[in-house]
């Protein structure tokens, strides 16, 4: 699984001290269930700092939002995320609105403050 090098090196060094198979266990030696991890773990790290509360899957939906932010293409993110299907990522997919695309497109529009068109941009002409 792709992923940066310094989480494989921390997850590396986690792993002697995991018991069998798992790489994070419980006291008796079992998978936490993802529904504890979220109450006692995650949930009290996004209140401290001021996040509303999700699950685990939101972090999916973040992956695929920041790889589009990034400016990957869906296929990246489709491969990254696993999923069988581009459409399946596109509704993983969050796309923020910002003011600066519409300046952007505003300029080169070349649109006055009233709204109106005052010159053409000839690349958009064509």
């Amino acid at each position: 699984m792709p992923m940066p090098q310094i989480l494989a090196d921390a997850l590396l060094a986690h792993r002697p001290n995991s018991k069998g198979d798992f790489l994070f266990v419980t006291r008796n030696g079992r998978p936490p269930s993802s529904d504890k991890v979220v109450e006692y773990q995650l949930w009290p790290a996004l209140d401290a700092l001021g996040i509303s509360r999700c699950g685990l899957h939101a972090f999916r939906h973040a992956v695929a939002s920041m790889l589009h932010d990034l400016g990957y293409s869906v296929e990246i993110a489709q491969k990254q995320l696993r999923h069988s299907n581009p459409r399946t990522t596109m509704g993983y997919t969050h796309i923020g609105f910002t003011k600066e695309p519409m300046d952007r497109l505003a300029d080169s529009l070349k649109l006055d403050a009233d709204g109106r068109k005052t010159v053409p941009n000839p690349q958009y002409l064509q």
